[in-house]
């Protein structure tokens, strides 16, 4: 003869219910009155608390939860009737001699009586303690990574910092060189001019330190209205200062003079500087050395080119890869040229030109947002 267990229909609604408060995955407990005496407490109830409470008031069962805010909480839910919900509640129990924090989700519904009233709480919930803590182990994690991030930043910053400055810092010394001949020359005009050039390049680099601190940490750019015509210039020269333009054939063609954009100058000067002085050096070894600087509109966007005259790239190179050498027209400028543009919603790329040589394109929206 087989055994068949009793269908559900034909249990009593008191043993069904009673069966399904037993046998809930999460913790469930019934507490009666003021001093919240335990009349129901279920199997992982028991388990949570490492000892069964039935039958004693919650002072007695559980002392430890005097002062961390749950019996306040429990008397709050009996006078107002009203039920409380909690996520990630921090509860320090002591279980089997040990002190163990868990983090509970649970809610606290105040049982009506017939006369209204409030006497039963029933309490039931899940111990998330695990889930929390690989949380926070992960969170952790992050912030690791962030301040090994952070300090690579620095790394980065410190390499990045030696490259862009020495542009102006060698500007400044031929202005600072030209001052000192002028004035053994007695042209005190052109000493005053050539010294006035030199502070202008010192303040540029100071200027770039501080931005290039702002993009390392990523700070948002300090956008204003610049003409780009003017920032060409002011780049082109940088490089006339350093020498890097001697036998060079510039050519600047905009196709609106008055082409101006939302941008932060400082960044976005020192984007042309590299890439014009990139183009100079690839063209170290040319008969011809050319450089054109193209750009147009369209839409809300600038479409920059600039073009080279060099041998063009080789194709096992990733000219954006940060670090690598400079010796062919390439090295961190790049790279850094690319976190700036791309900070600005812009982006940049290299490629080899048709004629020969390469040619750096250049995206920028005309205004921000």
């Amino acid at each position: 003869m087989s055994m068949i267990a009793d269908p559900i229909e034909h249990r009593a609604p008191s043993e069904l219910l009673g069966a399904l408060f037993a046998q809930a995955p999460g913790f469930m407990a019934v507490t009666r009155g003021a001093d919240h005496h335990y009349v129901l407490v279920n199997e992982e109830y028991k388990r949570l608390c490492g000892r069964d409470p039935t039958g004693s008031t919650m002072a007695e069962a559980l002392p430890e939860l005097q002062g961390q805010g749950i019996v306040a909480m429990l008397d709050r839910v009996l006078v107002t009737g009203k039920a409380f919900v909690g996520r990630d509640v921090r509860v320090r129990l002591n279980v089997a001699g040990g002190w163990d924090e868990l983090v509970l989700d649970f809610a606290a519904q105040p049982i009506r009586r017939i006369d209204g009233s409030f006497e039963d709480i029933l309490c039931f919930g899940y111990d998330v303690t695990d889930r929390v803590r690989e949380h926070e182990r992960a969170t952790r994690l992050q912030q690791e990574l962030k301040r090994a991030s952070q300090a690579a930043a620095m790394g980065t910053m410190a390499s990045t910092l030696a490259h862009e400055l020495n542009q102006p810092l060698a500007a400044a010394a031929a202005y600072l060189a030209g001052a000192r001949r002028a004035n053994e020359r007695k042209l005190c005009d052109i000493a005053a001019e050539s010294l006035a050039q030199a502070e202008a390049q010192v303040q540029r680099a100071g200027e770039i330190i501080r931005r290039t601190r702002m993009l390392l940490t990523d700070s948002r750019p300090r956008r204003e209205r610049a003409a780009l015509k003017a920032m060409i210039e002011d780049a082109a020269e940088v490089l006339r200062a350093s020498g890097h333009l001697r036998d060079v054939a510039l050519t600047i063609a905009l196709e609106d003079a008055e082409i101006a954009l939302d941008v932060d100058q400082v960044q976005i000067e020192q984007v042309l500087v590299n890439a014009l002085r990139n183009a100079c050096d690839a063209m170290a070894g040319a008969e011809h050395k050319r450089l054109e600087v193209a750009a147009r509109t369209e839409g809300n966007h600038l479409h920059l080119q600039i073009t080279d005259s060099g041998g063009g790239l080789a194709r096992d190179i990733d000219p954006f890869e940060a670090f690598r050498s400079a010796s062919g027209g390439l090295g961190i400028g790049l790279s850094i040229s690319r976190t700036i543009v791309e900070a600005h919603g812009g982006s940049i790329r290299l490629d080899n030109a048709p004629s020969g040589g390469a040619t750096l394109s250049l995206t920028l929206p005309l205004r921000a947002g």
